[in-house]
């Protein structure tokens, strides 16, 4: 994925050296797709830690783009800030405790999204590479005994889906999925957990060019 990001960054350099450019901003809202399994994790005695999805909240976002176009082709560079907030269920019955609450997590990271497609009249077609930059979390998980936060600093997927101008506004809704598992980030007593499924995520977005 990263060498996906290098050429298609490296083709758009001769691109925009005879391309029409616009400079635009965009904000929006997004909301996750994903139903996976609990994570159920065997204590040193009979009791066990299980961690379940309760809700992923709506995620906002907010960046810069930039666009070449030439002729009908299109490749568009985008820089948006992310944040999003998961809720979850934890139920901890381990060295005969009693833990049972709805904890929460917040993520912030950078998406780089380089959308490549075409352009027909006001409609977009588009996709490509995204690359999440992980920059800061914060956990209620941290109240169970030996959770720990573990972000990879890059996290990939892919985009695709379409674009609407008017006049000098964008109009934008696409489809993401993503390489890594929800929950990749666990880790109990040093060891690494995730879910068994990957996230996927519908964008929608509003925004204004120059």
């Amino acid at each position: 994925m990263k060498r996906i990001l290098f050429v298609l960054l490296s083709l758009s350099i001769p691109c925009f050296l005879h391309a029409q450019f616009l400079l635009g901003f965009k904000g929006g809202l997004s909301t996750t797709e994903v139903n996976p399994s609990d994570i159920v994790i065997q204590g040193d005695g009979t009791g066990t830690l299980t961690i379940g999805l309760e809700n992923i909240n709506f995620g906002v976002h907010g960046g810069l783009w930039i666009r070449a176009e030439i002729g009908s082709f299109i490749i568009q560079p985008e820089f948006l800030y992310n944040s999003n907030k998961v809720d979850y269920r934890i139920e901890d019955f381990r060295s005969g405790a009693t833990f049972d609450k709805i904890l929460h997590e917040t993520y912030e990271s950078l998406d780089i999204p380089v959308m490549v497609g075409f352009k027909f009249g006001s409609l977009r077609l588009q996709g490509g590479p995204v690359a999440h930059l992980h920059l800061s979390a914060s956990s209620e998980l941290k109240e169970v005994p030996g959770y720990d936060l573990n972000f990879d600093e890059m996290t990939y997927g892919w985009q695709a889906g379409l674009g609407l101008d008017i006049w000098q506004i964008t109009l934008d809704a696409k489809f993401e999925g993503n390489f890594t598992k929800l929950g990749d980030h666990m880790t109990i007593f040093g060891n690494d957990y995730d879910f068994d499924k990957t996230p996927n995520r519908i964008i929608a977005s509003l925004g204004f060019f120059f």
